[in-house]
């Protein structure tokens, strides 16, 4: 099934540097452990995939997700996923926690739409593990737009 993952930071001062390649990396991942079950192609289509828009915002204790948004010319299911940001960011390296909590907020959006999530359960760890070891993972361009 295909899962698309975008970082999409709204919020000013309330982002992790995750870069590009992360995003590839994670939506590869995540499409290869979801297979599209019965009762979602039912509801859906056999051929519709599922997008996270992953943020994070200031001034909430726990994540955050969005309703259920059908998006019918797209065939796509899309979810925005918002990771508090302030608990988060207190430690050393936010990055294992941050993603940690998108890929448990993904599992909880799966499980609304009748998708599995145990094939992700199963390699949270491993996936975190890779994010935190490539150093391509992580954004490190200069903020032009703050010079």
């Amino acid at each position: 099934m295909n899962v698309g993952v975008m970082c999409f930071w709204i919020q000013p001062d309330a982002e992790f540097p995750l870069s590009m390649e992360f995003q590839r990396y994670i939506s590869e991942q995540l499409s290869a452990l979801v297979d599209v079950s019965p009762a979602f192609a039912k509801r859906f289509g056999p051929d519709w995939g599922v997008s996270f828009i992953l943020s994070a915002n200031g001034g909430i204790a726990e994540t955050r997700l969005s309703r259920t948004i059908r998006l019918r010319k797209y065939k796509d299911v899309e979810f925005t996923v918002y990771l508090a940001y302030d608990p988060l960011s207190l430690a050393a390296d936010p990055i294992p926690g941050a993603v940690r909590a998108f890929l448990d907020a993904v599992r909880t959006c799966l499980r609304r739409i009748a998708l599995d999530d145990t094939k992700i359960a199963q390699k949270t760890e491993e996936i975190v593990q890779q994010v935190t070891s490539v150093p391509e993972m992580r954004r490190t361009e200069d903020r032009w737009w703050e010079k």
